[in-house]
């Protein structure tokens, strides 16, 4: 994800060149307070769906609070669960810009008919060395499934 958000900085202009093309095509209406349940993106509808998602592990998760009430006091849990929840608010913003550039990237390029999976084909267009963004993509499966191995 990374990876995808800097070079597409570096390829759109920088982070003020995404901001404002982002802008332009309307992808920044971050404070419509409408409260009309027919519109697809209101400050309400992200908040309460954040809330509810990014939320969910945390009350229902058996594991995660299983890990939570086994360390050595409730501080240190409150403390993981603090520190868990800032990570996943960096990783979602990371999430929201990394579409933004993407977004804007292809704007700038006027790319009418894109493929369903946009970061994959970015990369493999964006790339100096040809092939390389597919051996990771092979990768990762192998490391699950020699993980799944492992554990059997």
């Amino acid at each position: 994800m990374f990876a995808v958000l800097i070079k597409g900085l570096m390829l759109v202009g920088g982070f003020s060149e995404m901001w404002r093309i982002s802008g332009e095509g309307g992808r920044l209406n971050l404070f419509n307070f409408s409260a009309n349940v027919f519109e697809r993106h209101t400050f309400w509808n992200l908040l309460f769906g954040s809330i509810i998602l990014s939320g969910s592990p945390y009350m229902t998760s058996q594991y995660l609070i299983h890990r939570t009430l086994c360390l050595s006091t409730p501080e240190k849990g409150r403390w993981s669960i603090y520190v868990t929840f800032c990570g996943q608010i960096i990783f979602l913003s990371v999430i929201g810009l990394t579409g933004l550039t993407l977004y804007s990237f292809y704007q700038v390029i006027k790319i009418l008919d894109l493929p369903s999976n946009v970061n994959f084909y970015f990369l493999t267009k964006s790339t100096l060395v040809k092939g390389w963004i597919q051996f990771l993509f092979l990768c990762f499966p192998s490391g699950l499934i020699s993980s799944m191995i492992l554990r059997n």
